[in-house]
């Protein structure tokens, strides 16, 4: 699912709680980088789905080079090719069920979610950091995506 918040994209996915985990939301995306925030986001969850569990608290390391699925391993091909397909580490963050105030005790409670962000690092803003991960995994031409 994709929404916006003044002009940045949050994705988030839907079905992961179906298989025993939680939902994944990532904020904050450039809009610019819409194809490749979304294959971001496909690839952190085929990486949770395929070890069950985060790396290490507060870390999931996306590396589509190590996919399993014939759709990342094309896509880890043709990153290589523009010197992608290197992994990743994202800080990885339990969101709280309700909104604070918001707990409504005959609703049907929200799936469980991880909040998904690109550290900042080095880089001189949130979008430059974002940047430079989707060219660490996707190659220099984040467009060819599609």
């Amino acid at each position: 699912m994709v929404g916006d918040q003044g002009g940045q994209l949050l994705l988030e996915t839907r079905g992961l709680e179906r298989l025993g985990l939680p939902e994944l939301r990532l904020r904050s995306a450039p809009r610019s980088h819409l194809d490749a925030a979304i294959a971001l986001v496909n690839a952190s969850a085929q990486r949770l789905l395929e070890q069950g569990a985060l790396d290490r608290t507060g870390e999931l390391t996306v590396d589509i080079g190590q996919a399993r699925t014939p759709h990342l391993r094309e896509l880890a091909a043709s990153a290589r090719a523009r010197g992608g397909a290197r992994p990743v580490v994202l800080l990885a963050t339990w969101e709280a069920a309700y909104p604070e105030g918001s707990v409504d005790p005959g609703a049907e409670p929200p799936p469980p979610r991880i909040r998904l962000e690109v550290p900042r690092g080095e880089a001189a803003s949130h979008e430059e950091a974002f940047v430079i991960a989707l060219a660490r995994v996707f190659g220099d031409a984040d467009e060819r995506l599609a």
